[in-house]
Formats: C-alpha cells, structure tokens, sequence
C-alpha cells in the first residue's frame, strides 16, 4: 500500500482506480509476461526487525521467494476494482521488458522463521484502495481471497 506510479503494481492500480466510472474502460499495459518477486512493505519491516533481532553477519535476500506474473498482477488488479470484463487491454509491446524473470532465494531468511503475512492478493487490494482514494473514487472493494 502506498507504492507510487513509477512501479508496476503501483502503476496499475492508479489506471484502474482512474478508470472505474468509465463507461469504455482503456487500460494500457507493458509486456504481461514478465516475473518479479513482490513483497509487501509490512512485510519488509517485519523482515528488518527479525534480522535485526536474529540475523547473523552475511547477506539475506529479503523477498517473498516467490515469482509472480506481471499478468496475474492486473487480472487480481481488475478483479479487485470489480472491472472483470469491462476494460479494454492495450498493449505497449514496445515498451521494454526488462529481465523476464525475477525473483529471490529466500532460505537464509526463512531459517530464521520469516514468512510473509501478506498475500499478493491482500497487498494488491490494500494498494488498489490507497490509488482509488487518492483518485477520489471510493467504492466498497471486493474483499481479496487469503
């Protein structure tokens, strides 16, 4: 929650929270196809305060371990703002892609008990709700799935 337009999910959620009173609904997208590792903020502070408290001298890959579409990030992110089947998708294929796959080795961190709170679905819907307030369209949101 809170994540501005210059990442992903933040970015998309903004569009869609824009777009919920259009009767025509056009969302632009990058490539879909692309992985990242998304982790919720809460989740990272809990993370800094369990290495702060337990962590030992060597690196940790603070992330959630787990490799995400950009794809299942706008179809939770349409379904979130009640928009299933309503916007138009265009896509930007020319709009550079980047690494196609990202995400982290989380063994180390998770040996020291962390495990994520939040699912993608919760954070997305948190980070859906922050946009559509700032866009000044508050609605009941879909509760996401735990």
């Amino acid at each position: 929650p809170g994540q501005d337009e210059n990442h992903v999910c933040g970015r998309l959620a903004a569009q869609l929270a824009s777009l919920r009173d259009s009767p025509q609904p056009l969302l632009e997208v990058g490539p879909l196809e692309p992985t990242r590792d998304f982790i919720d903020v809460r989740d990272v502070a809990a993370a800094f305060l369990l290495l702060a408290q337990r962590g030992e001298h060597g690196t940790y890959n603070l992330a959630s371990g787990s490799e995400t579409p950009i794809q299942f990030i706008l179809s939770e992110l349409v379904r979130i703002a009640g928009l299933n089947g309503r916007p138009r998708i265009a896509r930007q294929d020319h709009r550079p892609a980047g690494v196609p796959r990202h995400f982290a080795g989380v063994s180390r961190l998770r040996r020291l008990g962390f495990v994520p709170a939040y699912s993608i679905s919760d954070s997305l819907a948190d980070l859906f709700r922050y946009h559509e307030r700032l866009a000044g369209t508050p609605h009941v949101a879909l509760r996401a799935r735990p």
